[in-house]
């Protein structure tokens, strides 16, 4: 799943009953640890054996040095464990950003160079795609062209052989 750094979602995690179970977020990226202000999961109360946590425990300083990041997370009590994974960050901050401003009723003149650029060249919508499209089209508008030029000069060869 992915997430918006300044979202707080609730991670869980499947292991045995009745255990005090911690939590560790490892950055995919680099192998590094991230801070945590309270790493403690709570156990569901309707859901024995399922341990809760939320993100709004990643240090606020951590979290302001987020920008995309593959998280893996690992709830553990003694040699019992759990493993999940997350993204936080990437194209859903820039998402979130456009639609504040269209729920504002700004322009998206407020989006920042980086948040205009990537925007521009995402290969799946951006200019990169509709160049290709373009060039496409205009390969296929020119042999349509073409093919009709053909047909029109055998017609008129042929109209002329026949006088």
């Amino acid at each position: 799943m992915r997430y918006t750094i300044d979202e707080n979602t609730t991670l869980a995690g499947n292991l045995p009953i009745n255990l005090e179970t911690t939590i560790v977020l490892i950055n995919m990226k680099d192998d590094t640890l991230i801070p945590l202000t309270d790493n403690l999961c709570i156990e569901s109360k309707n859901i024995p054996g399922v341990y809760l946590w939320n993100t709004s425990n990643i240090d606020l300083i951590a979290r302001n040095n987020i920008l995309y990041e593959n998280i893996l997370y690992e709830m553990r009590s003694g040699d019992k464990y759990f493993r999940g994974k997350f993204v936080y960050g990437g194209y859903t901050e820039l998402n979130k950003n456009i639609d504040n401003n269209v729920k504002n009723n700004n322009t998206l003149s407020v989006l920042n160079q980086t948040e205009l650029k990537e925007i521009l060249n995402d290969s799946e919508t951006g200019l990169p795609k509709v160049i290709n499209d373009i060039n496409i089209t205009s390969t296929t508008i020119n042999s349509n062209i073409n093919q009709v030029k053909m047909s029109v000069n055998q017609k008129s060869t042929t109209f002329v052989s026949s006088n």
